[in-house]
């Protein structure tokens, strides 16, 4: 397959959307009035909400508050300027389960370079955290706490 190939193949939406729903991480797109564009099959999976549940609703009332948390850039509005953001985050699934993911917030630009929305990509992390207490990997909350294990697990409930 030669190069101008794989660019109609990248500029047909079907098969961009087919790529990304191959994609480990979830990809959530929403527009600069926070209404959901594009929500893949592991944005799906890590949420426990369908894509036909979200697109075109506002992020906010999708998932029933701010999705990132206190970290909303979008809650008074579109941002005047905007600086890509990577943090991890507590969300609740549609089932009520808490899941801990990393984040990265990257901000759209259209052609005249007029600011569009933001692309996040998620990626659970739960598991991880989970086993980086039991291997006692984690001291504790800014190294004040050893490796006592009822202490780590008070460290885990305040994680949250």
């Amino acid at each position: 397959m030669n190069d101008l190939n794989l660019e109609k193949i990248l500029a047909d939406k079907e098969n961009l959307e087919r790529i990304l729903d191959n994609l480990m991480e979830g990809i959530i797109a929403h527009d600069a009035k926070r209404r959901i564009q594009f929500f893949n099959r592991a944005a799906e999976l890590i949420t426990g909400y369908p894509r036909e549940e979200v697109l075109g609703r506002d992020c906010h009332s999708a998932f029933g508050a701010p999705f990132c948390g206190d970290r909303c850039s979008f809650c008074d509005g579109p941002p005047d300027a905007w600086q890509d953001l990577d943090y991890p985050l507590n969300i609740k699934a549609k089932n009520g389960e808490t899941r801990r993911i990393e984040m990265r917030v990257t901000g759209m630009r259209d052609k005249s370079g007029t600011f569009a929305g933001v692309i996040a990509a998620i990626l659970v992390v739960t598991d991880l955290s989970e086993l980086q207490i039991e291997l006692g990997r984690v001291t504790g909350l800014a190294g004040i706490v050893g490796q006592q294990h009822k202490m780590l697990r008070s460290c885990e409930q305040i994680r949250g």
